[in-house]
């Protein structure tokens, strides 16, 4: 998988144009997440986020989709994409490169 995290700290760093730029805790859980599978389902990455059912929020979909649209604008330009699987959940590809 992508070879631009770096975990130094104690945090979680991405870096970008050779800048390192810090991931918020839930970003990062997130990102591991979509890492670790092909295709991560909302439940799993609430799951994820909130591991005891009891801290889990009642607004926790719309929570998990504000996570990930966060997380997509800290990967632009890295070369990886965040993909809305629609009734699955997201999975994180490769961002095509137009042939020229």
């Amino acid at each position: 998988m992508p070879g631009f995290i770096l975990f130094r700290k104690g945090r979680t760093w991405l870096r970008k144009d050779g800048r390192d730029k810090y991931l918020a805790g839930q970003q990062s859980m997130v990102l591991l997440a979509l890492m670790g599978r092909h295709i991560s389902t909302m439940a799993f990455l609430s799951e994820c986020l909130w591991p005891h059912p009891d801290y889990m929020p009642d607004y926790w979909c719309g929570h998990v989709r504000v996570v990930v649209h966060k997380l997509r604008d800290r990967l632009r330009g890295t070369g990886w994409i965040i993909k809305r699987r629609y009734t699955f959940g997201y999975s994180l590809e490769r961002e095509r490169t137009p042939d020229i």
